[in-house]
This record gives structure tokens, C-alpha cells and sequence, in this order.
């Protein structure tokens, strides 16, 4: 398999479950392949809240993808992208503070926020505009998620390391990815402001 089209939140997975059951894996090459031919449509969101129920049974021998793929699914709520977006714009509103940076996992808000004016703008609104701009987010979140384009997690222009707000990872994500990713992003940026001068 090639090293590069691993997703280390399969990997990571496996080394928990394995952990979990006592379990010694002989061939994790070939484990880790097979789970991400199975768990290739399944979004790293949907792989933790399977781990947790992975972690919660009392059957202490390692599952199969195949189960495990099962546990990522059930009892999420599939009915559409409306209702992620939805989803989304509630996690926005829990985290609305004007002084923070937000990093969104879910690079998709990150670009809505973008095309909505900006994070001082959401952060800015008053309580009467709240529908209009729910109603707007949700318009906007189910234009970008179509187009699956590869956009930029933080919301806001790279400034301060200490004001940067991580929102939606959860323990099994490498931040140190992300954190490279948002430098990159901020260099290419300087970049292109120091060709425009």
C-alpha cells in the first residue's frame, strides 16, 4: 500500500482496538491495508465515534473493518447535508468569540465564514439576524460541500500561534498536520502579498 494514502486516524485506531483486547497483530501490514479499502467512504469524524463504541463493548477481541464500519454508522444522523450543516452552524455559534483565530476541522465552515463576510462579521451579528444568517450558512455550507474543493481550515489571515482556536479535532487527529498545513498556507500567502507590493 502506498505510505502516503494512509489516513492515521485508521492507523491510530487499530493501535488503540489492539491495545484494548490485549491483542498482538502479526500481519499490520496487511490489517491496515484491508481496513482502508473498507473504511475508504468513512470520514475520520465517523471513525471516532466508532472507536468510542468499539472501545465501550465487552467483547474483548478485535473487530473486523467490516463491524467496525458498521459502528462508524449507526446512529449518526445521515439524512443529508442539510442537516450537517446544520450541525455546523451550531458548532459556530458555541464558538463565536471576536478575538479568537478559529481552525475548523471541517474546512468547509471555514470557507462559508470566508464567503459570509468573515468571522468578525458572524461574530458582530446581533440576535435579530441570527435565521437570516443560520439560513444563509446552510445555503452557502451545501454549495462548498459539493464542490469538495480542498479549502483552508483557519478562518481568519495567520497572525498570533497564542490566539488560534482548534474546533471539531478530538484526540486521535495530529495536529501537528494542521498546524504545518496553516504555516504553509500563511507563507503562500506572504508570498503573494509581497508580489502585490
Amino acid at each position: 500500500m502506498d505510505k502516503s494514502k494512509t489516513r492515521k486516524s485508521i492507523i491510530k485506531t487499530i493501535q488503540l482496538l489492539a491495545a484494548d483486547c490485549n491483542q498482538e497483530i502479526k500481519d499490520i501490514e496487511n490489517l491496515v491495508e484491508a481496513w482502508h479499502i473498507s473504511l475508504r467512504d468513512i470520514s475520520d469524524d465517523e471513525i471516532w465515534q466508532g472507536l468510542k463504541k468499539a472501545l465501550d463493548r465487552k467483547n474483548k477481541f478485535l473487530i473486523g473493518s467490516g463491524e467496525f464500519k458498521e459502528l462508524c454508522l449507526t446512529g449518526l444522523c445521515h439524512s443529508g447535508i442539510e442537516s450537517e450543516a446544520r450541525e455546523a452552524w451550531n458548532l459556530v455559534r458555541k464558538n463565536l468569540n471576536y478575538y479568537a483565530y478559529p481552525v475548523f476541522k471541517n474546512a468547509v465552515i471555514s470557507e462559508v465564514i470566508r464567503n459570509m463576510g468573515g468571522w468578525k462579521k458572524i461574530c458582530s451579528m446581533l440576535v435579530s439576524e441570527e435565521p437570516f444568517r443560520e439560513k444563509d450558512f446552510i445555503n452557502h455550507y451545501n454549495t462548498y460541500k459539493n464542490k469538495s474543493a480542498d479549502y483552508q481550515k483557519n478562518v481568519i489571515r495567520f497572525q498570533s500561534w497564542q490566539k488560534l482556536k482548534f474546533i471539531g479535532f478530538n484526540e486521535i487527529d495530529n495536529m501537528q498536520d494542521v498546524i504545518d498545513c496553516i504555516k504553509k498556507s500563511a507563507q503562500i500567502e506572504n508570498e503573494f502579498f509581497k508580489m502585490l507590493a
